[in-house]
C-alpha cells in the first residue's frame, strides 16, 4: 500500500466536500473496529488551507483506499501544539467515524413519541437479527423517527432479513449496544458511512471464509506463530428474573460448548446474570436466551495469538477477507477460525501501513473500547457486555506506529492489552486494549 493510495477529504457540516489533502501531506491514524465505533486522528500544519475549514464544528474526513470508502466521521477535539521549533503551530484534529451516530442514540420504549409522551413499557419486537437492527435505527434516529430524534442525513441500506429470529424489549438501552448485540448474535456487521451525500446505515454478512483465508507458517504466510490458550470466562450463566426472595425465578443455563470448554479443563464456572426484563415480566425462555447469548461470548476456550506474517502472503485484507470474517490461522496441524475484528491504518511521512487485529468485538458507546455500557437489566441486549466488565479499568491510548518499521515488528500481546513491540530500543506502542482472546497485529508491507 502507498500513501498515494488513500484518500482523504475534508467535509463540512452538510456533508459537502471542500477539500482533499494531498497524499504527501496526510498524516492519518485510523482506527476502525467491526460492529463498533471507530476513531482517527489527522495532524495538519496551522497554516493548511484546509485547517479553518476542519476546524469548523460539525466538520469532519471521508477516507478512501483504492477507490473504496473506509470510514467517514466528524471532529470532535481539534488542538493547536507551538513549541520554539515550530512556531506557526501544528493542528491535531481527533473524530470518530460515523457510527457514532448509532451509540449518540437511546431506543426508546415508544420511538413514536417523545420521551415525556411514552405509551409503552418497552419496544417489543421479534425477527431476525438483521431486520431488528434496521428497525430500531430507522425508528429511533432514521426516516421513521419523530422530528426532534431524526437525523436528516441518515440513509437506510439494504436489508436483507438474515440471522436467526431473536426477541427484543428495549426500554431506554443504548442504541449502539442494542445493534451490535444483534450483530454479534446474527453474524453481522454494520457500519455507518458517509455516501454521496448522505449517511447509510449499513448492515452486512461477516463471511466464513475460514477455508479460503489459511494463514500459515509452513507456506510463507506467516514467518511465525505462536498460541496461548486459557479456560471460558464462565460455563454457567445463573440468570435471575422475576420474584423477590425464595419467590424469585433463577435459570442455570449452559451451552453444549461451554459445557465441552468447562469439561477440557476441569472447571465449572459460574456467573450471574441479573434479568428481570424491562417489564419486569421475562419469560423462562427470556432467561434461558439471554444466559445463551452471554455464553455465546464467554462460554468458550480463550485463544491468545502471536503471530510475525509475511510479506510473501497473497490473503490480502481488503480484498481477499474483510472486517468480521472469520479466517484460519494454523500453529502447527491445529487450525484456528478467529474473526477480524478491526484495523489500523497510519499514513505519513514514512509511508502506508495497515494492521489488523483478530479477537472478539468489543462496542464502545463513545469510540474507545472498553469504556461502553455495561449489560443491562432492562434488556440483556448486548452480549458483549461482559468483555466491557472486563476491561472497564483497563485505558486505551491512541494507536501509536510513529516508531515501527516493517523491519523490527514483533507482534505480541501483553496483559489484556495489545502491543506492538518495537526491537530499537525501549518503545512500546499500544494498539488496542481487547479483552481475551486478544487480537492479532498484521501489517501489511508497503510496496
Amino acid at each position: 500500500m502507498q500513501p498515494s493510495d488513500v484518500l482523504v477529504q475534508v467535509r463540512n457540516k452538510s456533508l459537502g466536500i471542500v477539500g482533499t489533502i494531498p497524499s504527501d501531506e496526510l498524516r492519518l491514524t485510523l482506527h476502525d473496529m467491526y460492529a463498533n465505533v471507530g476513531t482517527w486522528t489527522l495532524l495538519l500544519d496551522a497554516e493548511h488551507p484546509l485547517a479553518d475549514n476542519l476546524s469548523t464544528p460539525g466538520a469532519g474526513i471521508v477516507v478512501s483506499v483504492r477507490g473504496n470508502v473506509i470510514a467517514s466521521g466528524p471532529v470532535d477535539a481539534p488542538s493547536l501544539t507551538q513549541t520554539t521549533d515550530d512556531p506557526v503551530g501544528t493542528l491535531t484534529f481527533t473524530g470518530v467515524t460515523d457510527t457514532q451516530i448509532v451509540a449518540d442514540a437511546l431506543a426508546f420504549p415508544d420511538p413514536a413519541n417523545s420521551a415525556g409522551n411514552q405509551t409503552s413499557a418497552v419496544d417489543y419486537r421479534r425477527n431476525n437479527c438483521e431486520s431488528l437492527m434496521h428497525g430500531f435505527v430507522r425508528d429511533n434516529i432514521g426516516p421513521n423517527a419523530i422530528a426532534a430524534r431524526k437525523n436528516a442525513n441518515l440513509t437506510m441500506g439494504t436489508n436483507g432479513d438474515r440471522g436467526k429470529t431473536v426477541t427484543r424489549k428495549p426500554r431506554f438501552s443504548n442504541l449502539g449496544s442494542l445493534v451490535a448485540g444483534l450483530a454479534q448474535q446474527g453474524g453481522l456487521g454494520f457500519r455507518v458511512r458517509q455516501i454521496d451525500g448522505d449517511l447509510e446505515f449499513q448492515t452486512y454478512d461477516a463471511v466464513d471464509r475460514t477455508g479460503t483465508v489459511v494463514l500459515d507458517v509452513l507456506d510463507d504466510s506467516l514467518t511465525s506463530a505462536t498460541l496461548a490458550t486459557s479456560p471460558p470466562l464462565a460455563t454457567n450463566v445463573i440468570v435471575g428474573g422475576v420474584g423477590q426472595g425464595k419467590h424469585r425465578q433463577f435459570r442455570d443455563v449452559s451451552t453444549t460448548d461451554s459445557t465441552a470448554a468447562g469439561d477440557a479443563w476441569g472447571r465449572r464456572i459460574e456467573v450471574y446474570m441479573d434479568y428481570r426484563g424491562a417489564d419486569n415480566t421475562p419469560e423462562a425462555s427470556d432467561l434461558i436466551e439471554a444466559g445463551q447469548e452471554r455464553l455465546d461470548v464467554d462460554g468458550v476456550e480463550q485463544e491468545t495469538f502471536r503471530i510475525v506474517p509475511s510479506e510473501y502472503g497473497d490473503a490480502t485484507y481488503g480484498t481477499a477477507w474483510h472486517l468480521g470474517d472469520k479466517i484460519t490461522v494454523m500453529t502447527g496441524s491445529t487450525a484456528h477460525h478467529v474473526k477480524a475484528t478491526g484495523f489500523v491504518l497510519k499514513v505519513d511521512e514514512n509511508g502506508a501501513r495497515m494492521g489488523l487485529t483478530l479477537g472478539d468485538p468489543i462496542f464502545s458507546v463513545d469510540g474507545r473500547a472498553g469504556r461502553g455500557e455495561k449489560r443491562s437489566r432492562s434488556g440483556g441486549n448486548n452480549p458483549g457486555a461482559s468483555i466491557h466488565e472486563r476491561v472497564a479499568r483497563l485505558e486505551q491510548h491512541t494507536p501509536a506506529l510513529d516508531d515501527a518499521t516493517w523491519d523490527n515488528i514483533t507482534n505480541a500481546t501483553s496483559g489484556g492489552t495489545g502491543v506492538l513491540l518495537v526491537e530499537n530500543g525501549t518503545t512500546d506502542a499500544t494498539i488496542a486494549v481487547m479483552a481475551p482472546p486478544i487480537g492479532t497485529i498484521i501489517f501489511e508491507k508497503a510496496a
